[in-house]
Order: structure tokens, then C-alpha cells, then sequence
């Protein structure tokens, strides 16, 4: 942990210690907090991995959260939405994000526990499969290979020094955030050749990386607490999608995804979810138009359902970082993730390190 870091947490600690967390949620009481998480895990990573939150941290912030928010359904935000009625003041949305297997092993039992609503934004063509998404998958090779001690050939200078190094984190990393901004087909081909170098025991992961079946997802679709969205149809981010497959990642997928759960699906989720560059305004045009009600970004902020863009709805997000200290984790909650937002204050990979 670095100093710039340590500062940080210190800050937030004796931020909390005089109630500063109290006042922001006082100020931001009419604002709506939507938290996005991915997996939550029972297992332990070397390196840590960004989207599969440790069981125990998670049952943390979701005890703090249900004692100092009221949380709110996804249901119970459109009905607001369509009835131009305010929400309950300090509500909070819990979200997920791709439908993980451990989402219902795992996180669920404890959503059951503090009686915290959820919503489940699928990935509908990994669901029922033995697919991994592919950050995920690329983790998996990368750690693999390491873990052996085996040669990797990684598509950029700077990740195979940092591999060679010691350092398969920083491999990943840098690998990760350059796939993503390649076209479809680059990206698969760079990713099969990295595959190929390494045998994966798939089975070792499915617990954490696995999909849930279909019929997961309908015994969750069952309890009232849990409501479900669209994540596409292949986890792919729209502005690298052609024109011509856009309807298959929009509206195809979800149309089978409603003929499983015999009810309508009008919510929606962007994968990696920047907007400007993960997707536009023509994305949120189609949307609204094809009948989802809303969408949801990676865009930090909280939002006003007075006045804010319904089809770029802004979350806090978690991951298994230094962001998941509680007092970290608790002043973002309160209110001053909004606050970073207004002022252009971030904090980078690099304070990870």
C-alpha cells in the first residue's frame, strides 16, 4: 500500500469517526445509490481478483447498507420512474452484473439474511453453459500458466516484462484493458492464442467463474427479492459491435431471455458501461425505443430520478480492491462518490499497487 493510499484511508476513517458519513447521506437523501458488484466468493485469490468480492466483506457492506439505506427493488425504481413518484429518501439498488454462479450460492443467502433486494443483469448466452467470461477466462490462463511456472506469450511488450517479473497481476491488467477495445474478432484471436499455450482446469473454477443454469436463474425469478435485466446477448461492448449485430445483442437475446422467464425484461445493463466509450447516445436511443424502460453504466455518481438520464443510470462500483475497506466502501456509499464525480477527484489502478 503506497503512501498516497494509506493517506486516503485515514481520511475516511476520521471522516467517519465525526459523522461525516451522516451528513452526506443526509445531503444526498433524496438521491438514488445503486451498487454494482459481480461475484462474491468463498474462495481466496492470488492475486486478488477484481470481480469476485470475499464472502465475508460483502455480508459487511450488505449489513451496513440494509442499517443506514432503504433498500429498494428494481420493480419498485421503474414504478417510481413510470408514476413520476419521488423514491424513499436514501434508497439504495443492489445490482449484478454478467449471473454468475455464485450469485445464487453465494450472495444470495446473505441478500436472504438482511432481506436486501437484488437485481441480476444476465449475460443471456453464458447462461446454462460451461462459458466463462472472457476477463475472466484470461485470468485464469494468465494465473494458471504462472502458478506453473510456464513461458506465457502475452500480445504487448509490457505485459509479458510484467509477467517475467513476478508480477501476473499487472500482466493481466494491461492485457485486459487493451482487448477491450479491440474489434470482436481480434480480440477472440488474441485470446485463443493465449488459451492455447495453457490447459485449464475448468472445473477448479466453475464455483466462482460459472454461469448460472436457467433453472438458477427461474428459482431466483421466484422470490420477489430478486428481479432480473439484460446484460446482451455475448458481453460485448456496444461501440465495438457492428451495426448489423446490434439487434442480436439488444433485443434478440433478451427476447429469449423473457420466453424462459415468461415475463417482461425492460431493464438493461452495459458491459464495461463508460459512456462515450463503451456506449453512445445512439445505444440509448435504440434502447429506448426497443422498450427497456432503463439502462445502467459504469459511470460512478448517484442518481436523481428528477432530472438524470434513465438510460445512463451511474453506479458505485465493487470490487476486491482497496475501495472494499469499509471506511472507504462506507464514505463512497454516503455520498462522496457523487462528490468525486462533481470534482474530478479519482482514484486509479495505480493506488492499488
Amino acid at each position: 500500500m503506497n503512501l498516497k493510499t494509506l493517506i486516503k484511508i485515514l481520511a475516511c476513517k476520521a471522516s467517519l469517526s465525526v459523522g461525516l458519513d451522516r451528513l452526506l447521506r443526509y445531503i444526498y437523501r433524496n438521491k438514488l445509490l445503486v451498487v454494482m458488484y459481480h461475484g462474491v466468493t468463498k474462495n481466496i485469490y492470488t492475486p486478488p481478483v477484481w470481480t469476485q468480492l470475499p464472502e465475508d466483506i460483502f455480508e459487511e457492506q450488505i449489513k451496513w447498507l440494509a442499517e443506514n439505506f432503504h433498500p429498494i427493488s428494481l420493480e419498485e425504481m421503474i414504478r417510481a420512474v413510470q408514476l413520476q413518484e419521488p423514491l424513499p429518501q436514501n434508497s439504495v439498488l443492489v445490482t449484478f452484473d454478467d449471473g454468475l454462479k455464485n450469485n445464487i450460492d453465494v450472495a444470495y443467502p446473505i441478500l436472504q439474511k438482511y432481506q436486501v433486494p437484488a437485481t441480476i443483469f444476465l449475460t443471456i448466452d453464458f447462461i446454462g453453459t460451461d462459458r466463462f467470461c472472457w476477463v475472466d477466462e484470461l485470468y485464469v490462463a494468465i494465473q494458471t500458466a504462472y502458478d506453473k511456472g510456464e513461458s506465457l506469450e502475452l500480445p504487448l511488450a509490457e505485459a509479458e516484462d510484467f509477467y517475467a517479473n513476478g508480477n501476473s497481476w499487472a500482466a493481466y491488467y494491461v492485457v485486459v484493458e487493451f482487448l477491450k477495445v479491440l474489434p470482436e474478432k481480434s480480440l477472440r484471436g488474441h485470446l485463443s492464442k493465449i488459451l492455447s499455450q495453457v490447459t485449464i482446469d475448468r472445473d477448479k473454477y466453475q464455483a466462482d467463474f460459472g454461469m448460472m443454469s436457467w433453472e438458477d436463474v427461474r428459482a431466483l425469478d421466484s422470490d420477489p427479492l430478486i428481479d432480473f435485466g439484460a446484460h446482451t446477448a455475448n458481453h460485448r461492448i456496444l461501440t465495438n459491435v457492428p451495426t448489423a449485430a446490434l439487434h442480436e445483442e439488444l433485443f434478440s437475446s433478451r427476447d429469449r431471455m423473457e420466453k424462459q422467464l415468461g415475463h417482461a425484461i425492460t431493464s438493461f445493463c452495459y458491459p464495461n458501461g463508460r459512456l462515450g466509450l463503451d456506449f453512445l447516445e445512439e445505444h440509448m436511443d435504440m434502447l429506448r425505443n426497443g422498450g427497456y424502460t432503463c439502462a445502467f453504466a459504469t459511470n460512478r455518481g448517484m442518481f436523481d430520478l428528477s432530472k438524470d438520464n434513465f438510460f445512463a443510470i451511474p453506479r458505485l462500483s465493487v470490487g476486491n480492491d482497496f475501495l472494499s475497506i469499509p471506511s472507504f466502501f462506507k464514505m463512497n456509499a454516503s455520498g462522496f462518490v457523487e462528490i468525486r464525480t462533481n470534482k474530478n477527484i479519482s482514484f486509479t489502478s495505480k493506488d492499488i499497487n
